[in-house]
């Protein structure tokens, strides 16, 4: 079992102001300890070079006299600057001797000071590097390992290796002073978030048994061991952790269990999840991505506030497997949960919501569809109407009003074929056709042939991706856009992947609708984006992490809104509207998760902003022999602002619906 909390005693801040503000507080932490410790240099005299037993060179060797002032100086330059909170400027002193006096005397103290800089600029797997040669070249018994173990530790927190960040904290001896031992015992407490009841039994099986820093794993696992009902070990556990002077959060974990009721711990919102943590390895690698998206929600969203405590997030492993998913449920449920994040499947999700006792919220972020009929439980991956009713009142707003649909008989081209339809003609437009056809038909030849004889005003066509790619080629093709036919799409349609692999021809003109405007990124989505690589230190390349964030921050935000019972959140949910979160603009309306529709053009294989009261233009090219005819239409492009545009051909003949 996986429990994350966001530290009531850490700043809760967005963008890499945190990073900086952690780090630099590792840096000067650390930097006190070395200060305490090591003698310093500073300007040495020609021919002084001040070194403690252990500064040794990085390599061995030995260098002309004049190359020895010159590294000495350099050494001083990089610790001067550190001290004084010039970190880029320490890094590249310290850089220079690293790579040009390696042999120097003391020339090992560099890479203390390049570890501390590259950490405090959020170079984690630089510093990592440094501190680990730095830490090789010690003694045994050097009296700088503790604070070189503590910032190991941290760099590797920073890279989400939990368990590595562990062992080093884990290896600080107990003796140590309060500077050393706080930040790791925070580092403890902040990575226990990611580490299920087997890594915890682990850690705490090779730990030393008497060490002040291993409490706030007892707890946890005190915890752990209560809620599966092993009440004889929780309490072993939970007197352990007590006796090695368990504070803050671990007490009260520790206390709750000895009381015989987690209700003790009230205080404290918990919100579950259910992840396939061990699962297949394309559901693990899926679970650890919504996971990261999760991370990111609970730093910006999941902080004390007020007199509330700071969220909990309780992740469970339901190893890829549906029947595990009840029993799951029901650990959550006796843990306090207010709200579930997952499952990730749709059979799971199903199962779940079946064996619910209570009102338990639960959000897939994964799941294509939900239990039909299955209050409460909602999936940030299912069809909904927001594209299908913007290109409706889109269409019906510039004066075509006949509609001819083509979609695959699959659930989620229905359901947004069904929308368009509903809202359409709720609108007083006409659908004179409505052709489906199975998944994998590659030839649409019958069914273009058909809307061309219903010549529709416009074509909508709410496909997958790959259908996207057969079909958009053989709409051109078939020449229904030299009869002004106008095309219309739904999401796939504005994939990266779509506007990659489809010829330009066949996309140019093509009205869309999508959760993210064209020509600019949304505030809800550059947030999440800053947030997630200052957290994580690399870039996203991903559009998983932002449903586990988008479903982890639903949750948060009833939450917020003050929701403390599942009832409570249940409620609250349902009402929220407008919610800026990564994946578009969240509202929860109907029993469903929707977002906010942008209208777009493609053109050119990019999207853009359509004019209000504009539409795709005609491209004409002039006929023979006649130059001076009306001219053919060969194709769309988008209007642009300022754009003269002809007068729309409304076409009424309610005629020829059926099936293709």
């Amino acid at each position: 079992m996986i429990v994350w909390r966001n530290s009531a005693r850490m700043p809760i801040a967005s963008g890499r102001s945190l990073l900086r503000e952690t780090m630099r507080h590792a840096v000067l932490v650390c930097l006190c300890v070395w200060i305490a410790t090591c003698a310093s240099v500073a300007g040495p005299p020609e021919g002084a070079f001040p070194t403690e037993r252990s500064d040794t060179p990085i390599v061995a060797g030995t260098l002309s006299p004049r190359r020895e002032e010159v590294a000495a100086r350099l050494i001083a330059t990089a610790e001067s600057a550190l001290a004084d909170g010039n970190v880029s400027a320490a890094r590249s002193a310290a850089r220079e001797v690293a790579a040009i006096y390696p042999q120097a005397r003391g020339s090992s103290r560099v890479l203390w000071v390049l570890a501390q800089a590259a950490l405090s600029l959020g170079d984690a797997d630089e510093a990592t590097t440094a501190a680990t040669r730095y830490l090789d070249l010690m003694g045994p018994d050097d009296v700088r390992r503790a604070a070189t173990n503590l910032l190991l530790g941290q760099a590797a927190q920073s890279l989400d290796r939990v368990e590595e960040a562990f062992g080093y904290f884990l290896s600080i001896a107990p003796n140590e002073s309060a500077e050393i031992l706080d930040p790791a015992r925070d580092g403890l407490e902040a990575g226990l978030s990611q580490l299920d009841d087997v890594a915890l039994a682990s850690l705490i099986a090779g730990a030393d048994p008497n060490h002040a820093l291993l409490a706030p794993l007892l707890a946890r696992y005190a915890v752990d061991r209560y809620v599966r009902n092993d009440e004889d070990e929780a309490e072993r556990l939970a007197r352990r952790a007590i006796g090695l002077g368990a504070v803050g959060r671990a007490r009260e974990r520790a206390e709750a269990v000895l009381s015989g009721n987690l209700g003790d711990l009230a205080g404290t919102p918990v919100i579950g999840a259910i992840l396939p943590t061990s699962g297949s390895p394309r559901l693990r690698e899926f679970a650890e991505r919504i996971q990261q998206g999760m991370r990111v929600a609970l730093r910006l969203h999941g902080g004390a506030i007020g007199n509330r405590a700071a969220v909990e997030l309780t992740v469970l492993d339901d190893r890829g497997d549906p029947a595990l998913g009840t029993s799951l449920l029901r650990d959550l449920e006796a843990a306090g949960a207010l709200g579930v994040i997952g499952p990730l499947q749709e059979a799971s999700l199903e199962l779940v919501a079946q064996g619910r006792s209570a009102p338990l919220v639960l959000i897939s972020p994964t799941a294509p569809a939900v239990p039909a009929g299955a209050s409460g439980v909602y999936s940030l991956a299912a069809a909904e109407p927001g594209a299908a009713r913007a290109l409706a009142a889109y269409a019906m707003d510039n004066g075509l009003n006949t509609a001819a649909l083509l979609y695959p008989r699959n659930r989620g081209a229905t359901f947004e074929a069904k929308a368009f339809r509903e809202a359409y003609e709720a609108l007083g437009g006409t659908v004179v056709g409505d052709l489906t056809y199975p998944p994998g038909t590659t030839s649409f030849e019958a069914h273009l042939r058909n809307i061309e004889r219903l010549l529709p005003s416009v074509l909508v066509l709410p496909l997958p991706v790959q259908d996207v790619e057969l079909l958009a080629p053989q709409v051109t093709f078939f020449g229904l856009d030299s009869l002004e036919v106008r095309v219309m799409g739904t999401a796939a349609w504005t994939r990266p992947e779509t506007l990659e692999n489809v010829d330009p021809r066949h996309l140019n003109g093509v009205i869309v609708a999508s959760p993210q405007p064209a020509e600019r990124r949304m505030a809800g989505l550059e947030r999440f984006v800053d947030a997630y690589e200052d957290l994580h230190q690399h870039s996203l390349r991903s559009r998983v992490p932002a449903l586990g964030y988008d479903a982890a921050s639903l949750l948060l935000e009833a939450v917020r809104l003050g929701a403390r019972t599942p009832a409570q959140l249940t409620e609250t949910l349902a009402t929220i509207n407008g919610f800026e979160g990564a994946t578009g603009v969240l509202s929860v309306s109907d029993g469903r998760i929707v977002r906010e529709h942008y209208l777009a053009c493609i053109q050119d294989r990019t999207l853009r902003a359509v004019p209000e009261g504009m539409i795709s233009v005609p491209i004409r090219v002039d006929p023979l022999p006649d130059p001076e005819g009306p001219g053919r239409i060969v194709g769309f492009q988008c209007p642009e602002f300022g754009m003269i545009v002809d007068s729309v051909d409304v076409r009424s003949d309610p005629s020829g619906q059926g099936e293709g």
